[in-house]
């Protein structure tokens, strides 16, 4: 974590906009693997949600 906000470099940090109706965390996925297929480090968790994936049934 940084302790100095000073010590953060503005050239480096990002935002992502995105619609009410896209999946964010699809979107946020899919740009950090294309930023590691180029060489890019990144690091954070994203969450990924799965129809069905807690043993229900989808309708």
């Amino acid at each position: 974590m940084i302790a100095n906000l000073a010590e953060i470099d503005p050239k480096r940090v990002a935002a992502i906009l995105y619609r009410p109706e896209q999946d964010a965390d699809r979107l946020l996925g899919d740009f950090t693997q294309d930023l590691a297929r180029q060489g890019v480090r990144v690091g954070g968790i994203v969450q990924r949600n799965f129809k069905g994936a807690n043993g229900t049934k989808p309708c």
